[in-house]
């Protein structure tokens, strides 16, 4: 071998020279066929597969099978806990099934998103889940469901993931339920004066999950009217927008549990206690909820869980099961300290 020059993976004829076998019932044992094979010639091929370090060519494999093994989960950005926790969910299951599993940040762009699908249709992926938002108004959002059944009419599948709020999932959790048990508590607890604060994030997406905490918020006799609403994105003036919604109100409703840590945050910084002056609640209960002093009250969301049972599906429709109703993760609320009575 010349030096430096790449070494040759094994392949499978070698496997069958060393066990002493022909290519035929290398690959027999190999690919776990029904054809039956004597088992000591079966532990014969396994042990030279595994002393030649050989894994099978899943490219030549996929041109047989019409496969692939290959996956891809489409997120807004992977640096957010919810992306990591539903991917995380979704690669447990894809390893499981011997899948890989591609993970795509968008960034909320849905000229990004068309550009992805496009590529996994060239790259023939087996499945597509996407656990991202288009707007209704976006003129991308037609170009990205075309793609989307071009996907499914070649083989692959595709299986959505999100909330009630944001569109139909397959695997989705209700946002509605989850600002309703937010409320509830909020009003047991003799609150009447509330504020919201939301992320930035995508237009669409935000204004959703605006439009979900107003609705549950009214359905407990709590208004959210436009100057008790407020945006925060971490940039210059944002504790200003934060304080200025929050200014007469007993409690605050955030939509996802790292605004909630600004607000906090932001209500230290101007001298009110979390919660004696100001309960804060978040949503999600994500990794920092139980970081944060006090601890947050907050709705735990399954995400990994749905990253979990949306892979499923997408296994289960390439095995050729009929496509499930959809169905949803269960929302629970989690009290910790960050909420307490109004002190009258």
């Amino acid at each position: 071998m010349v030096a430096g020059a790449p070494r040759r993976l094994s392949s499978l004829a070698d496997v069958a020279r060393r066990a002493g076998v022909s290519i035929t019932t290398a690959s027999r044992v190999m690919s776990a066929s029904q054809h039956p094979v004597a088992e000591h010639t079966r532990r014969r091929v396994l042990q030279a597969a595994d002393e030649l370090d050989f894994e099978p060519n899943l490219v030549a494999r996929g041109l047989v099978a019409q496969r692939t093994s290959m996956v891809a989960l489409l997120v807004g950005d992977m640096t957010e806990s919810a992306a990591s926790l539903t991917t995380r969910g979704a690669e447990d299951v894809a390893f499981e099934h011997g899948f890989s599993l591609l993970v795509g940040n968008t960034d909320g762009d849905t000229q990004k998103e068309v550009a992805y699908v496009r590529k996994l249709r060239a790259l023939r992926a087996d499945a597509v889940l996407l656990a991202t938002c288009a707007r209704a108004s976006d003129p991308q959002t037609e170009q990205l469901a075309r793609q989307l059944r071009q996907v499914e009419s070649a083989g692959g599948v595709v299986v959505r993931l999100g909330s009630d709020a944001t569109g139909r999932a397959d695997v989705g959790w209700s946002m509605r339920d989850a600002f309703g048990l937010v409320a509830g508590h909020l009003r047991a607890l003799g609150h009447r004066d509330v504020a919201l604060v939301a992320g930035a994030g995508r237009e669409g997406v935000t204004a959703a999950a605006v439009d979900a905490a107003r609705g549950a918020a009214r359905g407990e006799g709590l208004e959210l009217p436009d100057d008790r609403v407020a945006v925060t994105d971490g940039q210059a003036g944002a504790d200003e927008r934060v304080l200025r919604a929050c200014r007469d109100a007993t409690a605050v409703i955030t939509t996802c549990d790292e605004p909630a840590a600004a607000v906090v945050a932001a209500l230290r910084r101007a001298g009110r206690r979390v919660p004696a002056d100001v309960s804060v609640t978040g949503m999600g209960d994500l990794p920092i909820a139980v970081l944060l002093e006090p601890t947050l009250t907050t709705v735990r969301v399954p995400l990994r869980e749905q990253g979990r049972r949306a892979m499923s599906v997408a296994c289960d429709l390439l095995d050729g099961a009929v496509r499930p109703e959809p169905a949803e993760v269960a929302v629970e609320l989690v009290v910790r300290d960050s909420s307490a009575p109004v002190v009258a």
